[in-house]
């Protein structure tokens, strides 16, 4: 059980880090890709100095697996949310166009 939620978590996040990437490049354009990726990515410098303190605290109280299932939730919720907005994107061009 625990490979099997691990590989889901790697999936999951992996998507989760090519959207972000991809939906970047789009937004922003890929003139200046590698400054607007930087400026998009800083947003997790305070997740990466909280995140030993709030992990510890989960795992202790509810265990490694459900550690491996909220990453795994929340990549799918995160690429959910990337796909409704891409069809909103994609909508208000069409609308807007004609």
């Amino acid at each position: 059980m625990f490979v099997i939620i691990c590989v889901i978590a790697f999936v999951l996040v992996s998507l989760q880090l090519m959207i972000v990437s991809l939906l970047t490049s789009h937004l922003f354009g890929k003139t200046h890709y590698a400054s607007n990726m930087g400026l998009v990515c800083t947003g997790q410098i305070l997740l990466i100095f909280l995140e030993p303190f709030i992990v510890d605290v989960i795992i202790q109280d509810i265990g490694w697996d459900y550690v491996f299932l909220s990453g795994s939730l929340s990549a799918i919720v995160a690429a959910v949310a990337m796909m409704a907005l891409g069809q909103i994107d994609i909508k208000s061009r069409l609308g807007s166009s004609s």
